[in-house]
């Protein structure tokens, strides 16, 4: 499956958020309710830095569980709360909006300029595929749109 990193990992290897890659293998454990819970996974990343962890091999990249911890204060009693949020951080990419492919280089796109508000993401959508062969436009974007 095709997932995408959505934060700074590892930079010196290449690993930073909006990176993709695809899920080789996973590991879990099991919660207090007997649900499978996403401890980590190895993610292939053909765009990363080809030194491999022991056992893992080339472009081959562990991807750890990350928690964070979020203190709310209430102003009138100055009463504090403690969250616990912990996930692993990726997220299936079959698809990603405008903003998350900024920056990258694709093959193949296909694109839904109707969607876009303003004309920054359509230029950002097309300029990203590599070819006009490559791209597919679902609708396109009406000229009318752009405000002289």
């Amino acid at each position: 499956m095709p997932v995408m990193v959505m934060q700074n990992f590892n930079v010196e290897a290449g690993v930073v958020n909006g990176s993709k890659g695809y899920i080789h293998r996973i590991r879990y454990k099991l919660n207090a309710q007997g649900n499978r819970t996403l401890i980590l996974c190895v993610v292939k990343m053909l765009d990363s830095d080809e030194t491999p962890l022991p056992e893992l091999g080339p472009h081959k990249i562990l991807i750890l569980e990350d928690t964070m911890i979020f203190t709310i204060e209430n102003p009138y009693t100055n009463e504090k709360i403690s969250i616990q949020h912990t996930q692993v951080l990726i997220v299936p990419a079959f698809a990603m909006t405008a903003h998350k492919a900024q920056g990258q280089t694709m093959t193949h796109a296909i694109i839904d300029l109707a969607s876009c508000h303003g004309t920054q993401a359509p230029y950002v959508m097309v300029s990203q595929v590599t070819s006009l062969e490559g791209l597919l436009i679902l609708r396109p974007f009406k000229k009318e749109w752009i405000h002289q």
